[in-house]
Protein backbone atom coordinates (compact mmCIF):
# COMPACT_ATOMS: atom_id res chain seq x y z
CA UNK A 1 0.00 0.00 0.00
CA UNK A 2 1.23 3.41 -0.78
CA UNK A 3 0.61 6.82 1.05
CA UNK A 4 -2.51 7.48 -1.21
CA UNK A 5 -3.86 3.75 -0.88
CA UNK A 6 -3.84 4.09 3.08
CA UNK A 7 -5.00 7.78 2.99
CA UNK A 8 -8.25 7.15 1.12
CA UNK A 9 -8.81 3.43 2.73
CA UNK A 10 -8.21 5.02 6.45
CA UNK A 11 -10.85 8.01 5.62
CA UNK A 12 -13.10 4.98 4.45
CA UNK A 13 -13.03 3.50 7.98
CA UNK A 14 -11.37 0.37 5.61
CA UNK A 15 -8.51 -2.10 7.09
CA UNK A 16 -5.05 -0.53 6.21
CA UNK A 17 -1.63 -2.42 6.86
CA UNK A 18 -0.16 -0.07 9.17
CA UNK A 19 -0.79 4.34 9.70
CA UNK A 20 0.52 6.90 7.69
CA UNK A 21 3.45 8.25 8.66
CA UNK A 22 3.74 11.68 8.23
CA UNK A 23 5.39 14.39 9.91
CA UNK A 24 3.90 17.82 10.02
CA UNK A 25 6.87 20.25 11.25
CA UNK A 26 9.96 20.90 13.39
CA UNK A 27 11.43 23.56 15.47
CA UNK A 28 14.76 24.95 13.63
CA UNK A 29 16.59 24.60 16.52
CA UNK A 30 15.78 21.06 17.25
CA UNK A 31 16.76 19.92 13.55
CA UNK A 32 20.38 21.78 14.18
CA UNK A 33 20.95 19.55 17.45
CA UNK A 34 20.00 16.61 15.21
CA UNK A 35 22.31 17.38 12.97
CA UNK A 36 25.20 18.02 15.26
CA UNK A 37 24.38 14.36 16.60
CA UNK A 38 24.22 12.30 13.76
CA UNK A 39 21.72 13.32 11.30
CA UNK A 40 22.70 12.47 7.94
CA UNK A 41 22.97 16.01 6.21
CA UNK A 42 21.25 16.08 2.76
CA UNK A 43 19.49 19.23 2.04
CA UNK A 44 19.76 20.71 5.70
CA UNK A 45 17.89 24.09 6.62
CA UNK A 46 18.70 27.70 5.25
CA UNK A 47 20.73 29.70 8.29
CA UNK A 48 18.70 32.27 7.90
CA UNK A 49 16.14 30.27 10.03
CA UNK A 50 15.96 31.47 13.51
CA UNK A 51 16.68 28.90 16.28
CA UNK A 52 12.98 29.37 17.05
CA UNK A 53 10.81 29.15 14.20
CA UNK A 54 9.44 26.43 12.43
CA UNK A 55 10.37 23.69 9.54
CA UNK A 56 7.51 22.01 7.37
CA UNK A 57 7.21 18.36 7.29
CA UNK A 58 6.18 17.15 4.33
CA UNK A 59 2.59 15.90 5.67
CA UNK A 60 1.94 19.58 6.23
CA UNK A 61 0.52 21.66 2.98
CA UNK A 62 -1.46 23.87 4.58
CA UNK A 63 1.77 25.83 6.52
CA UNK A 64 2.95 29.31 5.63
CA UNK A 65 6.61 28.27 6.52
CA UNK A 66 8.01 28.20 2.84
CA UNK A 67 11.34 26.00 4.20
CA UNK A 68 10.41 22.38 3.81
CA UNK A 69 12.73 19.94 5.66
CA UNK A 70 13.76 16.76 3.82
CA UNK A 71 16.33 15.07 5.59
CA UNK A 72 14.13 13.83 8.14
CA UNK A 73 11.49 12.45 5.85
CA UNK A 74 14.36 10.38 3.67
CA UNK A 75 16.17 9.33 7.10
CA UNK A 76 13.42 7.88 9.11
CA UNK A 77 11.13 7.03 5.46
CA UNK A 78 7.94 8.54 6.07
CA UNK A 79 4.98 8.43 3.82
CA UNK A 80 5.29 11.01 0.71
CA UNK A 81 2.97 14.04 2.36
CA UNK A 82 -0.28 16.02 1.33
CA UNK A 83 0.00 17.73 -1.63
CA UNK A 84 -2.43 20.51 -1.75
CA UNK A 85 -3.98 22.41 -5.08
CA UNK A 86 -4.16 26.05 -4.30
CA UNK A 87 -7.61 26.81 -5.73
CA UNK A 88 -10.32 29.39 -5.18
CA UNK A 89 -14.05 27.88 -5.82
CA UNK A 90 -15.98 30.63 -6.96
CA UNK A 91 -19.20 28.62 -7.10
CA UNK A 92 -19.09 28.73 -3.21
CA UNK A 93 -19.26 32.00 -1.90
CA UNK A 94 -16.60 32.76 1.11
CA UNK A 95 -18.05 33.12 4.67
CA UNK A 96 -18.36 36.11 6.08
CA UNK A 97 -16.26 36.71 8.97
CA UNK A 98 -17.80 37.25 12.32
CA UNK A 99 -16.38 38.01 16.22
CA UNK A 100 -16.91 35.14 18.51
CA UNK A 101 -18.43 37.28 21.43
CA UNK A 102 -20.49 39.81 19.60
CA UNK A 103 -21.61 37.58 16.39
CA UNK A 104 -21.29 40.69 15.06
CA UNK A 105 -19.55 41.54 11.20
CA UNK A 106 -16.19 42.41 10.68
CA UNK A 107 -14.47 42.41 14.18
Amino acid sequence: MDARERFLASMSFEPIDRTLLWEFGYWAGALRRWYGEGLPWGCGIPNNVAYGESVRGEGNPWSEEKVLDRDMHEYFGLDKGIRRIPLDNYAARAFEKRCWRTMAAGC
